[in-house]
């Protein structure tokens, strides 16, 4: 159901309390959440309105629960804020394929409609589409300082928060190829050899559409570092010592993942 302007404007009044870093939750956190992000998606509340709010909050606020006109929990803004976005029963189910995509691609009849496996299927023509994990990869680049290289993403989903470099595989390329490509157009390096390390899988929501993604992790070599410079989707980049890495800061799960899996697997050679 999409959100009326009307009801949009009343979201910024539950941010009254952000500049005291503080918010009083006198509703259901979880339903707030969705018409936030149902409003910004469908225009009726500007992005620029309340992203840097959000923000705020994440990174500084204390989420205040009352009960009967008490006090009865005082958490961390992120503690409730990451366990719903992490959450397969989130918000982002409602932009899953099956339910944003309605009109057949090879006759037009609105009778699109999810099928008993990972598909579409018209109800018309009797066509499928099938639902695939899209092909992507992560990078990790260690210096000799066993610091591990870091871009900031300039781009929504997750802008501004860290993530590895890669990216979506191109129709017909491989993964290495891939690995190589987007290690050179987002920090300008080349890679000398890389090893798989293990792979994740993602959600990737973007224009209003969730993509999945299975995330190949590759362990890439870099000699010299003298080029090095952010370009394409990295605004920035920065080297981290793994016992420096807070997790939370990263931009997406299956980096997370990858990045864990990798700290582990040296912690064991």
């Amino acid at each position: 159901m999409l959100v009326s302007s009307a009801e949009a404007q009343t979201i910024p009044t539950y941010f009254a309390d952000a500049k005291s870093n503080s918010i009083f939750c006198r509703f259901n956190f979880e339903a707030f959440l969705r018409r936030t992000f149902r409003a910004i998606d469908n225009r009726a509340l500007p992005n620029t309105t309340v992203m840097p709010t959000l923000k705020l909050l994440f990174h500084k606020s204390t989420v205040f629960f009352r009960k009967n006109n008490k006090l009865s929990k005082r958490i961390p803004f992120r503690n409730v804020f990451v366990p719903l976005i992490e959450n397969k029963n989130t918000f982002m189910n409602e932009y899953f394929p099956s339910k944003v995509l309605h009109f057949c691609p090879f006759c037009g009849a609105d009778a699109f409609r999810p099928g008993d496996g990972h598909y579409l299927q018209c109800g018309v023509c009797g066509k499928k589409l099938y639902i695939n994990a899209a092909g992507a990869v992560a990078c990790i680049i260690v210096n000799p300082q066993g610091e591990i290289l870091f871009t900031r993403r300039k781009y929504d989903p997750s802008k501004g928060m860290l993530d590895l470099p890669g990216g979506f595989v191109d129709p017909e390329e491989t993964a290495e190829s891939a690995a190589r490509r987007e290690v050179y157009e987002e920090l300008n390096l080349k890679v000398d050899s890389m090893q798989y390390i293990g792979s994740s899988n993602n959600r990737y929501l973007y224009g209003g559409i969730v993509y999945f993604t299975l995330d190949l992790g590759f362990e890439c070599k870099v000699s010299d570092f003298s080029t090095l410079r952010a370009g394409d989707d990295a605004a920035g980049y920065v080297f981290l010592a793994p016992d420096k890495i807070n997790i939370d800061e990263i931009g997406f799960l299956s980096i997370r993942t990858l990045v864990q899996l990798y700290i582990r697997n040296r912690a064991d050679q």
